[in-house]
């Protein structure tokens, strides 16, 4: 698993992180640094990555896409999709 790390996250994580996650990324890295969640979310799904970060739009917007999945009768899908479909945020609750 590769991991995307947004920019309310250090960049030295990927260094940090690089031997239980090698080909981890950093948004400033991928050239996104200040880009809108959307434009992070189709790198990452573009590239395999799951997306770790402290904002809950992200976790919004992986609660959508599931929900998405599962009104349209895919929802037994959901296991196999890529692995940017699934939104990793750490941190409290906002």
């Amino acid at each position: 698993m590769n991991l995307l790390f947004d920019q309310n996250l250090s960049r030295r994580l990927v260094a940090l992180l690089a031997a239980e996650y090698p080909g981890s990324e950093h948004v400033s890295g991928a050239g996104l640094l200040g880009a809108d969640d959307i434009a992070v979310w189709r790198y990452a799904a573009g590239k395999g990555l799951v997306v770790v970060s402290k904002d809950s739009d992200f976790r919004r917007m992986a609660v959508v896409h599931v929900r998405r999945r599962k009104r349209s009768g895919s929802g037994s899908a959901i296991a196999r999709q890529p692995t940017s479909s699934i939104c990793f945020a750490i941190g409290r609750p906002t």
